[in-house]
Parts: C-alpha cells; sequence; structure tokens
C-alpha cells in the first residue's frame, strides 16, 4: 500500500499527503553517531534536532560515567571523596562526637598522671587547702614540731670514728622521743635486711631514768641481751652495736652509764642468730626510758 494518497486541491492543483506512520527510519536524513533526536532541554517546542549525550544527560538528570551496577568498593571510593568534618555522613565522628569533645577536660573520666598534664592551673584556695593536708599528714604544724612527733627513718648520712677506723652511717632510724610509762620499753623495728651481709650494722643509744631497784634491759629480736639492777635511783644511758657476722648472725656488744658512779659502766657482750631477712627489734626497758636513737652503717 502507498503511503502517499493523492489529493485535490479546490483550485485543482496536486497535494501528496503522508499518511501517519509510514515514514520509515531510512528515508530520514543521515545524522552522526552518538546523536539522539529531540529537544534540548529548555529549548522550548520546535523542530527536532540532533541532541549530544550532554543534552540527553541534563533531560534524564543522570551525571556523566554513571552506572547502576556500582561495587561496595567503588561506592566508598566515591565517599571518600566528600567525607571529612561537615561532610553529613557521620564518618569523621567517634559515637557521634568530633574529636574536640574528647579533648575537652569536662568530658575527661579517670584518673591522669600530672606529668603528662600541661598549662595545669590550681586556685590559691586549692593551694592552701593542699598545704593543710600535706602539713596534717607529715606532722609539720606548728604544735607538732617535736621529735616526739618523728617517725620512721632519716636519710641522713654521717661519719663516725670509733678508734681508729670510721665508718659510715648511711641513716638514722630513731623511735618516737618521749617519755614513757614506768616498765614501758621504747622499741625500734630495725628494717628487713638491714644486717644481709657481714659488716654491716647499727649503734643504738638510749637514756632516761630508772628508780632505786629498777633494772634496765636491753633486747634484740625478742631476746634480752642484757640486764642490769639499779641499787638506786639514776639517769641512765645505753650504748650498744649490733653487727652482722655471716648469714642470720650477729654480735652486739652494750655499755651501760649511770649518774651514781660515771667511771664504772657495766658491759656485755655475745651472739645472737636472728633471720636477718626480717624485720627485728631493738628495745630498751626501764623505769622510764626517754628516747632511743637507732644509727645504721655499713
Amino acid at each position: 500500500m502507498s503511503s502517499i494518497r493523492p489529493s485535490f486541491h479546490h483550485k485543482s492543483k496536486f497535494i501528496a499527503i503522508i499518511l501517519d506512520g509510514s515514514i520509515t527510519n531510512i528515508k530520514l536524513a543521515n545524522i552522526a553517531q552518538a546523536l539522539i533526536k529531540g529537544r534540548a532541554a529548555g529549548a522550548g517546542t520546535g523542530v527536532p534536532v540532533d541532541l549530544t549525550a550532554t543534552e540527553v544527560r541534563a533531560i534524564i538528570n543522570v551525571e556523566n560515567g554513571a552506572t547502576a551496577d556500582q561495587t561496595a568498593s567503588e561506592i566508598l571510593a566515591a565517599l571518600l571523596t566528600v567525607d571529612g568534618p561537615g561532610s553529613g555522613i557521620d564518618a569523621d565522628l567517634l559515637d557521634s562526637a568530633n574529636g574536640a569533645a574528647y579533648l575537652a577536660r569536662a568530658n575527661h573520666t579517670g584518673t591522669q598522671n600530672l606529668s603528662t598534664i600541661g598549662d595545669v592551673s590550681i586556685s590559691v584556695a586549692n593551694l592552701n587547702s593542699l598545704d593543710d593536708d600535706i602539713n596534717s599528714a607529715l606532722h609539720f604544724h606548728d604544735s607538732d614540731r617535736t621529735r616526739s612527733s618523728h617517725t620512721g627513718a632519716e636519710p641522713a648520712a654521717i661519719t663516725t670514728t670509733m678508734g681508729s677506723s670510721s665508718s659510715t652511717m648511711t641513716s638514722i632510724g630513731k623511735a618516737n622521743v618521749s617519755l614513757q610509762a614506768s616498765g614501758t620499753p621504747l622499741a625500734y623495728s630495725v628494717p628487713a635486711n638491714s644486717l644481709s651481709a657481714a659488716g654491716k650494722g647499727f649503734r643504738f643509744t638510749a637514756w632516761g631514768t630508772v628508780a632505786n631497784g629498777g633494772a634496765i634491759t636491753v633486747s634484740w629480736g625478742g631476746t634480752q641481751i642484757f640486764t642490769h639492777t639499779m641499787g638506786s635511783d639514776s639517769i641512765f644511758r645505753i650504748v650498744g652495736f649490733i653487727f652482722s657476722t655471716g648469714v642470720d648472725t650477729q654480735r652486739y656488744m652494750v655499755s651501760e652509764f649511770t649518774d651514781v658512779n660515771a667511771d664504772v659502766a657495766h658491759i656485755t657482750e655475745g651472739t645472737q642468730a636472728k633471720d636477718d631477712g626480717s624485720a627485728q627489734s631493738i628495745s630498751v626497758g626501764a623505769g622510764a626510758v626517754k628516747g632511743l636513737v637507732v644509727e645504721f652503717f655499713n
């Protein structure tokens, strides 16, 4: 069937009429490749034109290179190009908080070493409170600055001469210097391992008062090593040495001086076997022992 049918105008002119749907693609004018017939977006109604790929993408609202089958890796790569603070995808946050939140001291929990904290500021009120706490703990209040408040060992180093030889006393330990109740000994706990090698030892000095008939006693590690009963009221001073002669073995010497007869001294010496790996007590008992000082030497 012909796609053209004749038609006659009222003035007897011949007019060819093309039937609807009768023009095939082959009858259209040739166009370059990668073009589509149509009208560009925004061009309005008009004659069809050859549209470029860019114009077609504008019509269908698809960006250049878009695919419908992106892999997870391709999607991640695309996200990385826009990720960061303010991106809105929350990938720059930890538990929905950014880094500034974790730097803020108000959000910190737990403890932190002071040496790792910079720009530390403490108010004067806090310093005064801290000073009071330290003084209270260390007995540095004016009312407590007496020998009776002292405990423990002092890290002082002194040198003493005994006969023709000298020894360096590396520390001084002392019991509280205070008036004790009658018959109550004054003791000091010699730290463990203080006599752990031959030649290591300590000197102890005690003083006080004792009544007529009272006894002055010295004990080492719970064993009495000296005793003397007084024949009159006296002021006394005890000086003794205990030093290691080997593993768990010690030699001692104790001297007692009184004001009754300053020229007469009661002296005793001997050996003991106390565990030098454990703390041992040196104690002096009398009517009223007023002080005990222990000095260590190498």
